[in-house]
């Protein structure tokens, strides 16, 4: 499987097809990728990147998750590569949170009728995972850090 930066549609790996979408959340466009859909019953895992990257962090190691899992890939908060904090519309007076980053997360996983994942976060994304556990606690009970 391989995750294209600039790529919105199908992309065709060893094992899986990935559809690549975009997220229009509050302020920024956030990229994401359901893998494996057909394994939820198993449960389900957001893996989420850390500072100054994106979901193609998460190549390979995502494919071989979803012959298991249902697994969720997306860029964090101003992390989309398409769309960079540059010509983000953000105002020095408006820097984006910590729980900002997690409330996108929890609007996508919302946006899939995903109620219930287990979390993996890499050094920022383990940061934004606490923060979507805080929020929603009674939906996600795990997270893996």
């Amino acid at each position: 499987m391989r995750f294209l930066g600039a790529h919105n549609g199908n992309v065709h790996g060893e094992r899986f097809l990935m559809t690549i979408q975009t997220f229009i959340g509050s302020r920024f466009q956030s990229r994401f990728a359901v893998i494996g859909a057909g394994n939820a019953a198993h449960g389900t895992l957001v893996l989420i990147h850390g500072l100054y990257e994106n979901l193609s962090v998460w190549e390979g190691f995502a494919e071989s998750l979803a012959e298991s899992y249902r697994v969720v890939v997306l860029d964090a908060l101003g992390h989309n590569p398409d769309a960079p904090l540059r010509d983000a519309p953000l105002r020095a007076d408006e820097p984006f949170t910590m729980q900002e980053m997690a409330d996108e997360v929890s609007a996508i996983l919302e946006h899939c009728g995903i109620s219930e994942a287990v979390f993996v976060g890499h050094s920022m994304g383990g940061a934004i995972a606490m923060h979507c556990l805080r929020r929603d606690a009674e939906r996600h009970t795990s997270r893996v850090r």
